[in-house]
């Protein structure tokens, strides 16, 4: 799926994403334990064992990850430049770069391969059932509705727009698969991310304060049948 950007430095790029795969567990892994958030394996080895075995789960449980592509004659400049210096491949520069720029990969979630477009800038965890979700003490989403964690973006990258789209790819995501809703957790304690969930249509349904000076969470969740 591509999702324009709109904001930011980026705007005019499309954030291409798709379903993580084998060769995208490291990538993943170390934008997670960039991110400061719980609730996953804080040691690398074993956040990676819990990242491939994340992989076959797919398409009820997955982590969407996202790449940058440049605007199209950006693109098309850079295929040119790179076949003038001779880094790219011969077979595509046989190819008029306008024909290569339209040939870049785009289609179904599990399929597309967006390697083209360089390294991993995003990434959000998704689940539609509650095998292939964390357990929760309190404020448990509903199983049978899609449940969004770890959105994160590379910390160069943060507040220049890629978060929103990520959130839109999931949410899209979300569609395809029939979902009548998407709940997600947010810490008490990082209001502007509160601020950015409730901007783009999400509202609290439940309120754990926290006991024992522990900050507590809200869990809020967006009906999957409008788009803000």
């Amino acid at each position: 799926m591509e999702v324009p950007v709109t904001t930011g430095k980026f705007a005019g790029y499309v954030l291409v994403c798709s379903a993580f795969t084998k060769d995208d567990v490291p990538a993943v892994a170390d934008l997670l334990l960039g991110s400061g958030m719980a609730g996953f394996p804080l040691e690398r080895k074993t956040l990676l064992v819990y990242l491939g075995g994340a992989v076959p789960a797919f398409p009820q449980g997955t982590y969407l990850v996202g790449r940058l592509r440049a605007p199209r004659d950006r693109t098309r400049e850079r295929i040119r430049e790179d076949c003038a210096d001779g880094v790219e491949a011969p077979a595509r520069c046989d190819v008029d770069a306008d024909d290569a720029a339209e040939d870049a990969p785009m289609s179904s979630w599990s399929e597309e391969k967006s390697v083209a477009y360089g390294p991993i800038v995003a990434t959000v965890g998704v689940s539609f059932d509650g095998a292939t979700r964390r357990r929760f003490t309190s404020l448990s989403p509903p199983t049978d509705s899609g449940y969004l964690s770890d959105l994160t973006v590379t910390e160069a990258e943060r507040g220049e727009g890629l978060g929103r789209a990520m959130l839109a790819a999931a949410e899209e995501f979300a569609r395809d698969m029939r979902q009548p809703w998407m709940y997600l957790h947010v810490a008490l304690k990082k209001p502007g991310v509160v601020r950015l969930y409730r901007d783009e249509g999400y509202d609290v349904v439940g309120v754990d304060p926290g006991i024992l000076g522990w900050r507590g969470r809200l869990l809020m969740r967006k009906s999957m049948g409008k788009s803000r």
